[in-house]
């Protein structure tokens, strides 16, 4: 579960990408988030949770190894792709462009 992953009060280190700007147009982060030692997004893509977003396909540091983990939880259905089909917008199965 993500509160096991990142639970209440961990300390958590925000790392700049090399290439992606640091703020997206409404100022918000843009970093990669780790806990102890462990990119949380990548975790999250492994584990079927998420999808690879690139708005306006910005390229970023590790894309291919997000793409990589992100096959590899479809293609094992885990997390979202087996339970809603790869739908990560609603509970209808469907499949995620």
């Amino acid at each position: 579960s993500m509160e096991a992953l990142a639970p209440e009060g961990a300390s958590v280190t925000l790392r700049y990408d090399s290439v992606a700007d640091h703020e997206d147009v409404y100022g918000r982060i843009l970093a990669h988030a780790f806990i102890d030692g462990r990119q949380l997004e990548r975790v999250q893509l492994r584990r079927g949770w998420a999808y690879v977003y690139r708005y306006d396909d910005q390229r970023f540091d590790g894309l291919s190894r997000f793409y990589s983990a992100q096959d590899q939880a479809r293609s094992q259905s885990r997390g979202v792709w087996s339970s809603c089909g790869g739908d990560f917008h609603s509970a209808e199965p469907g499949r995620q462009d």
